[in-house]
């Protein structure tokens, strides 16, 4: 799949050719076809469309054979290329003048819902190919009838951008529904039939704010709204009027003297009645006959605002607003303005929506506050507006109900917006009409936000509910789409039950209590069942995980609650037999009408993280005083540090900054002993402290600001219990702390002053915290490429280390506007002189691609003296982890990238010099299916050759996790000290978190033999790799090996177990080429390691097609992965791959076994997977000893995976 918009690079070698101009395209203009090149764009799955694209070269020069082409594709992959057939194919004249040519294509039924994105493809005979624009076509889904509509998708009816949704209305006699929705700057009305078909979509007329529908007796379709008029400056109540077959009949607009605000618009067998209100504040109510003719109007005589109108028999009903007062009143349906009553509501019950029985009959319905979730209210008064019933009924969630609708089987259904564990859903209670008991209850989770609007019941007890869902739309950016979903009240199906969490005491969207402990303690899992048939269990029991492996299945017993329909609480105490990382998920099932039932569902069913128990180590502390949760409060993690006593095992010290105040945690990790004890020390407001560091035995070391009449440098020491033995402070101008290191008793502070160029420079103290000198820092300086004269560039330092000898090494960034490709931000390396305090030698990378932003966050070292440091670099998308390994004369030795999502960072770098194990600590970006971008704590374990060897993440629904700094213990485990950030509706707060990961090396080998397939000799020097691919189909860098096969043709991996990987083998001369490897369909080149093996490869010579084509790369970086082929322009096919490391920032890639190719019909795509692309377009044939360049310099964003 070839770029949408793509930069041509061309390699001239003696060519000369005559000029012609290339063809450009135009939309059609038929009937559908003026904006887009397709129609309808709102079709059924199984519905044909039709595409239409106009073809013009200017100097008469026909397509090529095998153009123009139709491109579709889905969730950004290709999924079919078809060719365009010509209109009127007698008709030769392309050009402008001769209006072009036409070409369409009829397409087959696609199937599956969604959004599709199309595009043409077209060349002349002497052109390159050009890809227009994408356009975009809806795929509808059409709803079912469910009893539980919650594995359902809905009908979704929307543009690619932003919809709206205003109301609903359902046509008893016809069986149709309406759907009233609005995209800037057009209302539109959707038409389903009963089964959620589609069957049409009618636009109307601009610049009116439609808000309302009603069907008519026979059919007829009223939109109603208001709109300004600018030529009378007011405005005015505007109405629409369709037949059944949506055709325009009539419209019409009214206004009193002044403007009219629309409200609300109900309607009965022959009239249509409107309320709105004028300009002095007062409701009118209007009433109009079936053609749209005045009859009367009514205006009131008090101030108010009617949000609500039902029809009754005799009399009209209106819900108003009146000085903040909710009034329900009635007036007769002739609007005597002589005969009405009214009746204040009562105000905390909000009510928001209106409906009438057959029996005149109001109902009104709202919600009140009641702690953490809220009530909602239904009231029912009788025709004189007395009072005969009120309900209440618990929800999750704050908002007001969005309708309410009466039907013929005594049935009252309310729909609100409910949340789902901080997800808002789609919800239906189904009352009574004769006591408002319960009758039954719907739910929706669309995979987004969901926010219903408006509801219609049939004849047949089918509720219809339309509202919208937010969701991340295929061009990546949030778009509101109108889904509309349909409930059976049918109580003879059984419906799943479903799982929720207490969100109570010490329970809040969780289900075990308390989440960290020793082995001492009990844990307590407690969850609710609910089963809206009131089915009792057949089983529910705890899944529990220990460091990620299977530990047991406990069943859960009766705690309280009376029936399975409003929920019962159920309970299990749990005692670990082991320390260690636990994790649990709910399951349970019903039994109905005897037998076992179905699954439940619900969020607890899904695995959730805790509780913590290991060696003692809490893995939290929660602040404020040790409460569950912090409210309100602003909580960072700012460092970590740690101190291993011989005998008394690891200290483990956090500094958090918990609203304005700083904080020491203390969690003590006792040897042979798992009892865990932590303490907080806080200290006075004037003190900052930023930085906590130690020296790995006695004490400890916080360095923040002060400001004792000038900003100084405030350095405290203290014992293991946090005892202050020593401070000293010393004045320097403003300045940002970066780090700290203690090195032979002294003690190293990074800092950078914030004028003029905030060069990174290193503070001295001596045991004694006496300030011994203050370097002249590092001031990065290139001559100007602009002006005359030198350029000192801003430096940003983030991190420094201290070697063996005493040399001090910083890490961090400067801001470049001078050199790179556009201004940005660059990684710097420095080298200080720890008894000269000056910088020695400093190393600066960027990264290739035309946005270039790299910056450096950690650094460590080695027991040889290498360094290794955790970056960050960005494609102009998305965030990569970069880890370099330099020697201790900073030149680049290794390199590894790491995907870490769209928005993921990299916080801190640690190197073990008891294992010889590089560990990375950050967080990792992730979208679900819902679209929902959560943030996941993720640590990578490397060796020091930088390959990948385990990772751990933690991550709990609901929550964003970030970890941040790290430090070792004198075994070289390493403790993460990070962020829980918890959000619920209008309930969160944040928990300062300390890891200790759990890392799982589970690798096996695999072992390749090349042999000649005549004689079954060694081959050797034969290019191996072993390549996996993550979720979106890019290969994963971390998990990717490259070797030779040696004298015996051998060549072994490391490779991870339960991955699946692809073998790729390559030589000049020999076959089975790289391409069929790829397209093995007997997956004798795929394979998936769980046990050591060894696979034998045998090659023969290749008859043709043997060529090779060599490529020089510039400006990448050694260690890079790099990736190439070599493919036809025509189709995209590949012809040939190729794989390597760059093991210099100027690299030859060959690419063996290609075919001949004619000049002008390849190209050449280089990538570095995951992060940037480049491709040329050679213009001479292969085979051919032409040796190309292509630089990694201007590379852009990958546009699909290789």
């Amino acid at each position: 799949m070839k770029n949408i918009l793509k930069i041509f690079s061309f390699i001239f070698l003696f060519a000369s050719y005559s000029y012609a101009s290339d063809p450009y395209f135009d939309f059609t203009g038929n009937p559908g076809f003026a904006q887009d090149g397709a129609e309808p764009n709102y079709v059924n799955p199984n519905s044909q469309i039709r595409f239409e694209m106009k073809y013009i070269q200017d100097e008469n020069i026909p397509p090529a054979a095998g153009y123009p082409l139709l491109k579709i594709k889905k969730d950004g992959m290709e999924i079919g290329t078809y060719l365009m057939m010509a209109i009127t194919p007698a008709d030769t004249n392309y050009t402008a003048a001769g209006n072009g040519k036409d070409y369409f294509f009829i397409s087959p039924g696609f199937g599956q819902t969604g959004v599709y994105e199309y595009y043409f493809q077209f060349k002349s005979t002497n052109s390159t190919v050009i890809n227009t624009p994408s356009f975009w076509f809806n795929v509808l889904s059409p709803f079912a009838a469910y009893g539980d509509f919650s594995s359902s998708s809905g009908a979704v009816a929307g543009t690619d951008m932003w919809d709206e949704i205003y109301d609903s209305a359902w046509d008893e006699n016809n069986k149709y529904l309406y759907v009233l929705g609005y995209s800037n700057p057009f209302s539109y009305i959707v038409k389903y039939s009963s089964s959620g078909a589609f069957i049409s979509r009618t636009m109307l007329a601009p610049d009116i704010w439609y808000k309302k529908l009603f069907v008519g007796s026979g059919g007829a379709v009223f939109a109603a709204g208001d709109f300004y008029d600018y030529q009378s400056s007011s405005n005015k109540i505007s109405i629409s009027k369709f037949n059944s077959s949506m055709i325009f009949v009539s419209s019409a607009s009214y206004f009193n003297s002044g403007s009219l605000w629309f409200g609300d618009m109900a309607g009965d067998t022959s009239n249509l009645y409107f309320c709105s209100r004028d300009n002095a504040y007062y409701h009118n109510i209007i009433k109009l006959d079936y053609s749209l003719v005045l009859v009367s109007s009514y205006t009131a005589a008090n101030i108010g605002e009617c949000e609500k109108i039902a029809v009754g028999s005799s009399d009209i009903f209106t819900l108003n607003n009146e000085y903040a007062v909710k009034v329900l009143q009635k007036i007769s349906k002739n609007l005597n303005p002589g005969t009405y009553d009214s009746v204040d509501l009562e105000s905390l019950n909000n009510y928001s929506v209106l409906a009438l029985d057959q029996s005149d009959n109001i109902y009104v319905s709202g919600y009140r506050n009641s702690g953490m979730s809220s009530l909602l209210t239904l009231e029912k008064f009788n025709s004189s507006l007395v009072s005969s019933t009120v309900t209440y009924q618990q929800y999750e969630g704050w908002s007001s109900p969005s309708d309410i609708f009466t039907d013929t089987n005594s049935n009252v259904a309310v729909s609100i917006r409910v949340s789902n564990n901080g997800n808002d859903d789609y919800g239906v209670y189904l009352f009574s009409q004769n006591d408002l008991s319960v009758k039954n209850y719907f739910s929706y989770n669309g995979g987004a936000w969901d926010s219903p609007k408006s509801l219609v019941m049939d004849s047949m007890e089918n509720v219809y509910l339309s509202g919208i869902s937010d969701i991340m739309g295929t061009n990546g950016m949030w778009q509101s789409d109108i889904r509309t979903v349909r409930f059976k009240n049918d109580l003879s199906q059984n419906r799943a039950p479903y799982l929720q969490w207490l969100n109570s005491g010490n329970y809040w969207y969780r289900g075990v209590y308390p989440e960290n402990g020793s082995l001492n303690d009990t844990f307590y899992f407690k969850v609710i069942y609910k089963d809206l048939d009131n089915d009792p269990t057949e089983y529910i029991r705890v899944i529990i995980e220990k460091d990620g492996q299977p530990y047991g299945a406990y069943l859960l017993s009766y705690e309280s609650g009376i029936s399975t329909f409003t929920g019962i609480t159920y309970s299990f105490a749990f005692a670990p037999s082991a320390p260690g990382y636990y994790s649990y998920r709910f399951e349970a099932a019903d039994r109905h009408g005897g037998a076992a039932g179905l699954p439940a569902l619900g969020y607890p069913t899904q695995m959730s993280y805790g509780p913590n128990v290991g060696e003692g180590f809490s893995g939290n502390l929660a602040l404020s005083t040790g409460t569950a949760f912090t409210l309100g409060g602003h909580n960072e993690p700012e460092d970590i540090t740690v101190l291993s006593r011989s005998g008394e095992g690891d200290y483990v010290y956090g500094l958090a900054q918990i609203d304005q105040g700083y904080y020491v945690l203390k969690f003590s990790t006792a040897t042979n002993s798992v009892a865990v004890s932590s303490q907080i020390v806080s200290f006075d407001p004037s003190y900052e402290p930023e930085l906590l560091f130690s020296d790995k035995a006695d004490n400890f070391y916080l360095v923040g600001k002060s400001y004792p009449g000038t900003w100084s440098i405030d350095l405290r020491k203290f014992d293991k219990l946090i005892n202050n033995t020593k401070s000293s402070v010393t004045p320097l101008s403003d300045l940002n702390l970066h780090d700290g290191a203690v090195y032979s008793g002294n003690i190293y502070v990074l800092y950078s002053e914030n004028m003029p160029n905030k060069d990174a420079r290193i503070a001295a103290f001596d045991s004694t915290l006496t300030h011994i000198y203050l370097s002249g820092g590092l001031d990065l300086k290139y001559q100007g490429k602009n002006y005359n004269g030198t350029v000192s560039f801003e430096e940003y330092p983030q991190s420094m280390s201290v070697d063996s000898l005493g040399n001090i090494y910083v890490a961090g960034y400067y801001y470049d506007n001078e050199y790179s490709t556009s201004s940005s931000n660059n990684i710097f390396v420095a080298k200080f002189d720890a008894s000269n305090s000056y910088a020695v030698s400093s190393f600066t990378f960027t990264s290739p691609g035309t946005f270039s932003e790299d910056k450096a966050y950690g650094i460590d070292i080695d027991n040889s003296g290498n360094i290794y440091v955790a970056g960050m670099i960005n494609n102009g998308q998305k965030n990569l982890w970069l880890v370099l390994k330099l020697d201790n004369s900073l030149n680049l030795l290794n390199s590894n990238l790491f995907d870490a999502g769209d928005n993921g960072e990299i916080s801190d770098i640690y190197f073990s010099t008891q294992t010889g194990r590089v560990f990375l600590s950050g967080f990792y970006s992730s979208r679900d299916t819902s679209s929902f971008e959560t943030k996941k704590g993720l640590s990578f374990m490397l060796d020091s050759n930088l390959t990948f060897l385990s990772s751990y993440t933690y991550s709990a629904y609901g929550e964003n996790n970030y970890f941040g700094y790290m430090e070792g213990n004198s075994f070289g485990q390493p403790y993460i000290l990070g962020l829980r950030e918890i959000s619920y509706m209008n309930y969160g707060g944040n928990k300062v978190t300390a890891f200790k990961p759990y890392f799982n090396v589970d690798k096996t080998t695999f072992t390749l033999y090349a042999l000649k397939k005549s004689d079954n000799s060694p081959m050797k020097d034969m290019n191996c790799a072993i390549v996996s691919y993550n979720s979106k189909g890019i290969p994963d860098a971390a998990l990717t090996q490259l070797n030779l096969s040696d004298n015996s043709g051998k060549s072994s991996f490391q490779a991870d177990k339960g991955i699946n990987y692809q073998i790729l083998i390559s030589t000049p001369g020999f076959g089975p080429k790289v391409r069929d490897q790829i397209f093995d369909p007997y997956g004798n080149f795929s394979k998936t390691f769980n046990a050591p093996i060894s696979s034998t490869y045998t090659f023969s010579p290749l008859i043709s097609g043997a060529n090779t084509l060599r490529i020089h790369i510039k400006d990448v970086f050694k260690g890079a992965l790099l990736m190439g082929e070599a493919y036809f322009t025509q189709n995209n096919e590949r012809a040939g791959y190729s794989i390597l490391k760059a093991t210099d920032s100027f690299v030859t890639m060959e690419i063996h076994n290609l075919p001949n190719i004619s000049a002008g019909t390849y190209g050449i795509k280089v990538s570095m997977p995951g992060f940037l692309e480049k491709d040329i377009y050679p213009i001479t044939p292969i085979p051919s000893t032409y040796t190309f360049i292509l630089s990694m310099k201007y590379a852009s964003v990958p546009s699909a995976s290789f």
